[in-house]
């Protein structure tokens, strides 16, 4: 018997012939992608005599990368960047990407990868990409002015120094420092170092000023991360769960500020040394914190609840209202602790290496468990108060 077709039943065969077409062409895309390797020992990115699809110093290819196409940049070998703009899908350094003017490389999904021997240099353009960074084992890559944005992740295995002061860098995912790698950015002195998903630092990082936004995050890892001058938090929160220790050393007002909120999490560390902090929201109520004030001169306490709170090297350190600490609370050497005007309470041991000015305060021990008061100072207290239960 003769069957028909009938167009309800030619919509099944039509779906899946879309189905097949689209997967072919995506197919095709990949097939036609071509790696371009730099040819010669110095030259331009828009030069198609600079390029050969054959290998690194190879026969020339005649054209130039394409935003499909995968770069590799071979060792000892310095590409001036003055295609506007310059596309490819991956960008591979094992030599130099030189911008000499203000023009913009583009690089696709496939990300950014530095190998040894791999830098950029000059002192403005700008090069972003859509997918990951990674700094492989043995690259020591540096970066000066040129501007440049990460969309994905970045994975830095080796080392990488930022060496100006010039260009923003904004890392839109998570920042990894591995073991055995390194992070430099001390020359950054103004908010041009941009982190939007938070950082995990297992390696060395040693860093400028650096600007929190766009997305909530967290720092977290075992290996220290220090600040050398003003780390800002604008309209997110940035939660500290590091469980060694972030130090921020600038010794200026307000050198942990912003519209946002830091908080510490639990068994975390901060050591603070600006004179004052002014973001608008300071958490430091996790069990088994530590916050410490160790600027070598006056600092103002943050008008906030602590864990465990320690104030340490020479200068008066003053609480700005009525504080309670949950833990322990240790002044150290050389260091003075001004009760002020104000009643605080506290929850935990009170060791005192340093020297107490308690002005006209008063100081109430409370909770549920004995509470020693120790040091190898003399402590004198105006009002003191006992509510153990």
């Amino acid at each position: 018997m003769k069957k028909n077709l009938s167009a309800k039943g030619l919509i099944p065969l039509f779906r899946a012939g879309l189905l097949l077409f689209c997967t072919l062409f995506f197919l095709s895309l990949e097939v036609y992608s071509i790696t371009y390797y730099s040819r010669i020992s110095s030259g331009s990115w828009s030069t198609g005599s600079n390029w050969s699809t054959v290998s690194c110093g190879g026969t020339a290819a005649g054209s130039i990368p394409t935003a499909s196409d995968d770069v590799v940049i071979c060792a000892g070998h310095t590409m001036t960047m003055n295609g506007n703009p310059g596309n490819c899908k991956s960008l591979t350094l094992e030599g130099t990407a030189f911008w000499s003017g203000n023009v913009t490389t583009n690089v696709g999904i496939n990300g950014i990868t530095v190998n040894s021997g791999g830098n950029i240099t000059g002192t403005t353009g700008a090069l972003a990409t859509t997918g990951d960074l990674t700094v492989s084992s043995g690259a020591s890559f540096s970066i000066a002015g040129t501007a440049l944005t990460v969309a994905g992740q970045t994975a830095i295995d080796g080392s990488m120094t930022i060496s100006s002061n010039v260009g923003a860098k904004t890392f839109q995912g998570l920042v990894t420092v591995n073991a055995g790698g390194s992070w430099t950015s001390t020359t950054m002195t103004t908010l041009l170092l941009f982190f939007q998903n938070g950082i995990t630092q297992n390696g060395s990082f040693n860093a400028g000023a650096a600007l929190f936004n766009t997305n909530p995050q967290s720092i977290n890892g075992s290996g220290s991360l220090s600040f050398a001058n003003i780390v800002a938090v604008i309209g997110v929160t940035v939660t500290n769960n590091n469980n060694t220790a972030i130090t921020m050393t600038n010794t200026a007002a307000g050198t942990l500020q912003g519209t946002g909120n830091w908080t510490q999490g639990a068994n975390s560390f901060l050591y603070y040394s600006g004179s004052t902090i002014t973001i608008t929201s300071f958490n430091a109520t996790a069990s088994n914190n530590l916050v410490e004030y160790n600027r070598a001169g006056i600092q103002t306490i943050y008008c906030t609840s602590y864990y465990n709170f320690n104030v340490n090297n020479s200068g008066t350190k003053t609480f700005a209202c009525g504080t309670t600490v949950l833990g322990d609370i240790t002044i150290g050497p050389g260091a003075t602790l001004a009760g002020s005007t104000f009643s605080h309470t506290m929850q935990g041991n009170f060791t005192n290496n340093g020297t107490f000015s308690p002005t006209t305060s008063t100081i109430t021990f409370s909770g549920t468990t004995a509470k020693t008061i120790m040091g190898t100072s003399t402590t004198n207290f105006k009002n003191l108060k006992f509510s153990n239960t």
